[in-house]
């Protein structure tokens, strides 16, 4: 593992298809699914400090990422 970022460097990762639907694994992750949509847990070092990080991907998405990019931008901007 590269301690600096946390990554194993692993660029094939193994796939899994479920639902019609191809479901990547990475060994240094997990991807979960429940009803609600998916969502990923992994551990990571950066800098020596250990991080724990968690996304979630829900099934029926409110808005695209491209508006909340948009949005987190206007924000950004007004703050300024």
């Amino acid at each position: 593992m590269d301690k600096n970022t946390g990554f194993y460097m692993e660029i094939e990762p193994k796939v899994f298809y479920q639902d019609n639907k191809a479901i990547t694994v990475f060994r240094d992750r997990g991807v979960y699914k429940n009803e609600n949509g998916y969502h990923t847990e992994r551990q990571m070092t950066v800098d020596g400090k250990s991080f724990y990080v968690k996304s979630f991907f829900p099934s029926i998405s409110k808005s695209t990422p491209t508006d909340q990019l948009i949005k987190l931008i206007d924000n950004d901007s007004q703050n300024k």
